[in-house]
C-alpha cells in the first residue's frame, strides 16, 4: 500500500456539530439521553472508528487505510432506534430532528449538507459512496446527492472526471498523464502513478470535491495541467488567487476553487501554489503550479500533498481560523482549525457559523451543545464566545488583520477542558437567543483560555 499523509476524510460533516433539544410545549422535562452518544451514533457511516472510540487521530504516521471512507457504527441496534425516532418532515438540508418526548425534540445541525432534494421533492440522506455509473461515458459516480461526481476507471487524455450540479458541469482530464486504473474506496478514488512519482486522489465530501495531488518524491512534477470543458459556466479569477465558476446566464456562483495550498507529511503548510486558467491549444487549461524550492527543501517530509478543492457557492455553515504570523492569509479551505499559540501560525483563533438552526416558531431550547473534534495540541482549556459584529463575516475574506479592524466578541458562553477527541460546550442560552432572534446569530469563536499551547480541531471543509 502506498504511504500517504493521513487525512480526516472519514470524518466528513460530523466533525463540527451543534445539538439542540427543543421543547414545543410544556417547559418541564430535561434531556435524558447522552448527547455525545447521539452525535456518534445517529448517522450511519459518517465516523471513523477512531473518532467513535474517542481515540486520537494520529496524522504523522503517513498511512491511509485501504478501507478509507465511512464506517458503520458499532451499535446498529441503538442506531436503528434513533433512526426510528427521526421526524423526517422536520429535516432541513443540514439538520436532523428526533422526537424524544411528548412535545420535545432533539435537533442536530451540521455545517455541511447531510440531505438533498430528490426527484420526488423529498429531503433524503446524502451518500457519496462511489458506485457503478449510469452514464456510459464514466465508470463510477456518487450514489445519492444533488451534486453528481463521475470518474473513469482509467485515466486518459480525453476525460478523467466530471462534476455536475443541475445543468452546470465541469469535465476535466490531466494533460500528459499516464493511463492508470483508478482504485475506489467508499467516497474516494485514487489514480496511483498517473505521473512519474505522483498520484491523484479525489474525495467527495458533502457538497465538496477535494483533489489531492500527491508527490511521493522530491523530484516529482511540480506543475500539473488539466483540460477543462465547462457547460453552462463561465469562470472569474479572483484577486486572492481563487477562481469562481459562475452560471452563464445569471452570474451566480455555482462552485468556487479557493487558492490551492500544499503540506508535507509533518503537516507543514505552504501557500506557494497557484492555479490559473487560460485558453491553450484550442481548449481551456487549468495550470496548478507548486514551488519547487519548497518541495525540495532538506527538512521536507514526504509525501507532499497539493490541495485544490471545488466548493459549492453560498452555504449555511462555515468555519475558518486566523493567524497572527500570516495576518493577510485566509484559511477557509484548511482541513484543520487552530486555537492558541502555534509554531507555524503564531496566535490563532477559530470561527464557526451555523445558519437555519430550526424552522420551528415559539420554541424553548431545553439543551444545546456545540461539539468539535480535536486531533492535536497541548492546550487543555478553551473558551467559547459569540461573535458580535455589525456585518455577516465571510470565511473567504476573514483574516487576522480584518478581525483586528472589525471583530468583536460577546460575553463568555462556556469553557471546555480536554485532550484529543470530542470537546463539547454548553450553548443552551445562546441558541435560545438565536432562535428568538435569528438576526443576532453571527457565529462562534474558540479562544484559548491560557497563554501557552494550542489545540487543533477538524474543519468541516
Amino acid at each position: 500500500m502506498r504511504k500517504v499523509f493521513k487525512r480526516r476524510i472519514w470524518m466528513q460533516v460530523i466533525a463540527i456539530i451543534l445539538v439542540m433539544a427543543l421543547n414545543l410545549g410544556a417547559l418541564d422535562g430535561l434531556i435524558r439521553v447522552t448527547v455525545q452518544e447521539l452525535a456518534l451514533g445517529s448517522f450511519d457511516g459518517f465516523l471513523k472508528d477512531a473518532a467513535a472510540k474517542n481515540v486520537e487521530v494520529e496524522k504523522n504516521k503517513n498511512t491511509l487505510p485501504d478501507s478509507a471512507g465511512p464506517k458503520k457504527h458499532v451499535n446498529p441496534v441503538a442506531e436503528e432506534a434513533w433512526e426510528n425516532r427521526e421526524v423526517k418532515e422536520k429535516r432541513t438540508p443540514n439538520s436532523k430532528t428526533y422526537k424524544i418526548g411528548e412535545e420535545e425534540y432533539k435537533t442536530e445541525v451540521f455545517q455541511d449538507p447531510i440531505h438533498y432534494v430528490n426527484e420526488k421533492n423529498e429531503l433524503v440522506d446524502i451518500d457519496n459512496t462511489l458506485v457503478q455509473s449510469v452514464n456510459k461515458d464514466f465508470a463510477f459516480e456518487n450514489r445519492a446527492n444533488s451534486l453528481k461526481v463521475r470518474f473513469t476507471d482509467k485515466s486518459g487524455e480525453k476525460k478523467l472526471g466530471q462534476i455536475q450540479q443541475k445543468e452546470s458541469s465541469i469535465q476535466w482530464s490531466l494533460l500528459d498523464g499516464k493511463e492508470v486504473t483508478g482504485n475506489t474506496a467508499q467516497n474516494t478514488i485514487t489514480y496511483s502513478g498517473i505521473k512519474e512519482n505522483a498520484d491523484l486522489r479525489y474525495i467527495i465530501d458533502g457538497s465538496t470535491l477535494k483533489e489531492e495531488i500527491i508527490l511521493n518524491t522530491s523530484d516529482a512534477p511540480a506543475e500539473f495541467k488539466f483540460a477543462l470543458d465547462l457547460k453552462n459556466l463561465d469562470y472569474k479569477a479572483q484577486e486572492d488567487g481563487s477562481i469562481n465558476f459562475v452560471e452563464s446566464r445569471t452570474g451566480a456562483v455555482v462552485w468556487r476553487m479557493p487558492k490551492p495550498y500544499m503540506y508535507d507529511a509533518k503537516g507543514v503548510r505552504s501557500e506557494a501554489v497557484t492555479a490559473a486558467l487560460e485558453y491553450k491549444w484550442g481548449r481551456l487549461v487549468l495550470t496548478v503550479q507548486a514551488d519547487r524550492e519548497w518541495i525540495s527543501a532538506p527538512d521536507r517530509q514526504l509525501p507532499i500533498v497539493i490541495d485544490p478543492t471545488i466548493q459549492p457557492g453560498p452555504s449555511d455553515g462555515r468555519d475558518t481560523f486566523i493567524s497572527s504570523s500570516n495576518p493577510d492569509d485566509n484559511y477557509r479551505s484548511n482541513d484543520y482549525l487552530y486555537t492558541g499559540s502555534t509554531p507555524a501560525y503564531g496566535d490563532t483563533r477559530s470561527f464557526f457559523y451555523f445558519d437555519n438552526l430550526t424552522t420551528e416558531k415559539d420554541i424553548t431550547v431545553t439543551d444545546a451543545k456545540f461539539y468539535a473534534y480535536a486531533t492535536a495540541g497541548s492546550l487543555t482549556s478553551v473558551n467559547l464566545y459569540p461573535v458580535q459584529v455589525d456585518w455577516e463575516w465571510d470565511t473567504n475574506t476573514l483574516d487576522w488583520n480584518f478581525w483586528q479592524r472589525s471583530g468583536k466578541l460577546g460575553g463568555l458562553v462556556d469553557t471546555a477542558n480536554g485532550a484529543n477527541g470530542w470537546w463539547n460546550f454548553d450553548v443552551k442560552n445562546l441558541v435560545q437567543q438565536w432562535v428568538d432572534n435569528p438576526a443576532a446569530n453571527f457565529g462562534l469563536a474558540l479562544v484559548p483560555a491560557s497563554a501557552s499551547g494550542y489545540r487543533e480541531f477538524i474543519s468541516c471543509d
